[in-house]
């Protein structure tokens, strides 16, 4: 494991100048004072307390605004993410939302356990091919969250049916695992390699050349992290990709719909892979009026949680700041392309009626698909 001074060195973070703009933008901070990206830095680099050993370690959501804004190229994602292997190891294990059950489940899966393919209804998929949707742990949301008005399932389904409408059977296998995108995050970087090495192999093995994801946070972990990691390197694309691609070159018709609507940009499909237009582009196509909110693209902000890690007062504050200035748009509805922000948006609006809903982007396509 490397130690603290190597981390420094490797993610840039020697260069910072206390410029402090990482901070000013973090949406953390934002919501609690106490926290700020500039002092994590200045701990380590100047060993005030022992970084690793701090509960502040683990209030970063990994949204990517500081990397993305930093003037000397502080690598800060990494940098977190690498220190709270250290964190693990050093017995911070950090405060898991819901019990704890998705780091549970990370590892069952890592250690055999199987998903089931049951959900899957009223579309085509193959055994055998080149084309793969990842579902990620889609079924396993809905055990926890269906009570809140969602369905994670649905997105997957309507995915998939998007694709058999463009002639696509993809594969989807019973013996995929979860990506690791939480264990890697969360400073278990065995269970991300356990896991990773499992999909790895199934997909090499089935002869894959192409994967299919709805879940940003499993295409960021696929095209970034298993790259990084291990001897992989696919196709991969995200579904707004291949309904912009298709709109595109007229290969599918999308109905028009009377509505007023923002788009939410999570923070993995965006700031750490760079796809804005795309959704945007079919929201369009659809003659949806879409209304962009104060902060977008490259600026959004983070819908409040990430990783199953620290779910608190600070994290609802978030999504209540995000979701009204969805609201001030005059947007009736808020559409997102992660299955995560839809769930933490939706457990806002469970407790509260702040007079906008929010839509999955691929279920919404799904249903304006016009027939052929």
């Amino acid at each position: 494991m490397e130690s603290m001074e190597e981390i420094i060195a490797r993610t840039g973070t020697h260069y910072c100048v206390e410029c402090r703009k990482c901070s000013s933008a973090c949406p953390v901070t934002r919501v609690n004072k106490e926290f700020s990206p500039a002092r994590m830095v200045e701990s380590a680099l100047f060993g005030f307390g022992d970084i690793e050993k701090a509960m502040t370690v683990w209030s970063c959501l990994g949204c990517g605004i500081c990397t993305n804004l930093c003037p000397s190229g502080v690598n800060f994602l990494d940098f977190v993410k690498d220190v709270r292997k250290v964190a693990v190891a050093n017995g911070n294990l950090g405060l898991h939302a819901h019990e704890g059950i998705f780091s549970i489940l990370a590892k069952m899966m890592a250690n055999d356990a199987k998903r089931s393919n049951e959900w899957i209804d009223g579309v085509e998929i193959a055994e055998k091919g080149d084309v793969m949707y990842f579902v990620g742990c889609l079924p396993f949301f809905d055990v926890l969250f269906e009570s809140i008005g969602v369905k994670s399932t649905d997105i997957a389904i309507n995915s998939i049916k998007i694709l058999n409408h463009l002639g696509i059977k993809p594969v989807v296998l019973d013996e995929e695992v979860c990506c690791g995108h939480d264990a890697l995050w969360n400073g278990d970087e065995e269970t991300f390699k356990k896991l990773a090495m499992k999909n790895i192999k199934m997909i090499k093995e089935m002869g894959i050349k192409k994967i299919i994801f709805s879940c940003p946070e499993c295409y960021r972990t696929f095209k970034i992290d298993y790259a990084k990691y291990f001897d992989f390197d696919l196709e991969m694309v995200h579904i707004s990709e291949i309904i912009a691609d298709a709109i595109k070159n007229e290969k599918i018709s999308l109905k028009g719909r009377e509505m007023i609507a923002t788009y939410h940009d999570p923070c993995r499909l965006g700031r750490h892979l760079g796809i804005y237009e795309e959704p945007r582009s079919a929201i369009k196509a659809m003659k949806i009026e879409l209304k962009e909110m104060e902060h977008a693209k490259e600026r959004a902000l983070c819908c409040g949680t990430s990783t199953w890690i620290a779910c608190t007062s600070d994290s609802e504050k978030m999504r209540k700041e995000r979701l009204e200035e969805a609201k001030n748009t005059g947007a009736k509805v808020l559409i997102t392309s992660c299955p995560k922000c839809q769930i933490h948006f939706n457990c806002t609006l469970s407790n509260e009626n702040m007079g906008i809903k929010v839509k999955d982007f691929a279920t919404l396509c799904a249903e304006q698909l016009e027939e052929k």
